[in-house]
């Protein structure tokens, strides 16, 4: 058996030998210009992760935003803005400024782990509407959300600490709203992307109203997105 084997080697050194100059290793295939991400201008909703710290009940205030240099991120807690850069496929954040809120639960855990996974320098990988970011520290996977356009107008509003009855639409709660702290409440037919709203808890919100180009018959014209929650006050019932 190990006279066979050297002989054939022998053999393919020869015929190597004799032939054309022998080829020199190919070097890796170089990484596809695809997989260089692009996130300028998106906004992203946690789905799911794997960090060593377990994610919240409610994970519908964990999100990315991005504009050309900065990401907002929010832990579901606080939330932080710095710059950003894609280097070679990896999602590279600067120094975070963050808000300071008390965070208690299970976010006590999460927050700091988010925030340390983000400054890891991840893997970036976006397929559709869906992007991972993956380090040495774990994985968190996002789904894409919608963002307002560059023409979306800045107000604020104050939201109800209480849903009430939509008009007209069977079963379903409103949100009430209003501009102005001595105005009435008036029914909103719709719904804030990126807010949730907490029964009990009355809210001033920085918002982006944006133009929706051919609602539906009955649906409104415009579209809300939360920019920043301004204020909170818990009202007793």
């Amino acid at each position: 058996m190990y006279l066979r084997l050297a002989v054939g080697v022998m053999a393919v050194s020869l015929n190597a030998s004799a032939g054309s100059a022998v080829r020199p290793p190919q070097a890796p295939a170089a990484v596809p210009a695809s997989a260089v991400v692009s996130l300028a201008e998106t906004g992203w909703q946690f789905v799911l992760a794997s960090i060593g710290a377990p994610a919240p009940e409610d994970v519908s205030r964990i999100t990315l935003k991005f504009t050309e240099k900065l990401v907002v991120a929010s832990s579901g807690c606080n939330s932080g803005r710095g710059a950003f850069a894609l280097e070679g496929g990896a999602l590279v954040v600067g120094n975070l400024a963050t808000t300071r809120m008390a965070c208690v639960g299970p976010m006590e855990k999460w927050e700091p782990a988010f925030f340390a996974f983000l400054s890891s320098k991840p893997a970036a990988r976006r397929a559709g509407d869906e992007l991972e970011l993956r380090s040495a520290q774990g994985e968190i996977r996002f789904r894409a959300m919608l963002m307002p356009s560059a023409a979306a107008v800045q107000k604020f509003v104050y939201v109800a600490s209480e849903r009430k009855p939509c008009t007209g639409e069977g079963r379903m709660e409103c949100l009430q709203i209003r501009e102005n702290p001595t105005d009435p409440w008036q029914l909103y037919h719709g719904e804030i992307i990126g807010f949730t709203h907490e029964p009990g808890i009355e809210y001033r919100l920085r918002i982006l109203e944006d133009q929706v180009a051919n609602p539906p018959a009955g649906a409104s014209s415009k579209r809300w997105f939360l920019d920043l929650v301004v204020e909170q006050k818990v009202v007793k019932r």
